[in-house]
């Protein structure tokens, strides 16, 4: 018996037994699936990355003995203004070397020793230190490490 309802057929009726219970619908399991496409995007995405990181040289972090301290720079400051620096000054240079940082001593000394011969010795600390955050910032424009 085919059983319709508003002009369209529904499903096929077979006849059941008083007492029975209908059949339970058969599950049907899926097969599984002939791609792994997640294990293609994983190994597409490792070896993306792969690549990325492969053209990127770290360079050794240098030794922490040969980076600027605030108490070096103070120091390499008070020989070039040959006096004490005041408080001022001081936190100038924190500052500079905060947003600087890391400078190695040698390129400090030289970016110093550079300013004292330009601009003559005994100036205040600000000069020196814009002289060496130029130095520094020239170095870095031109890929040299600082």
């Amino acid at each position: 018996m085919l059983v319709f309802f508003d002009g369209r057929r529904i499903q096929r009726a077979t006849p059941q037994i008083p007492g029975e219970h209908p059949l339970p619908a058969v599950k049907t399991e899926r097969p599984p699936p002939s791609v792994n496409y997640l294990a293609l995007l994983r190994r597409d995405h490792e070896r993306r990355r792969a690549d990325a990181t492969a053209a990127i040289r770290f360079r050794a972090a240098p030794d922490d003995a040969a980076l600027l301290t605030q108490a070096r720079l103070v120091e390499r400051l008070r020989t070039c203004c040959h006096r004490p620096l005041g408080e001022v000054e001081a936190e100038y240079a924190a500052a500079i070397l905060h947003a600087s940082a890391p400078v190695e001593i040698a390129i400090a000394d030289t970016a110093l020793r550079t300013a004292v011969a330009a601009l003559g010795s005994g100036l205040h600390a600000s000069q020196y230190l814009d002289a060496l955050r130029a130095h520094v910032l020239g170095l870095r424009r031109k890929g040299k490490s600082s």
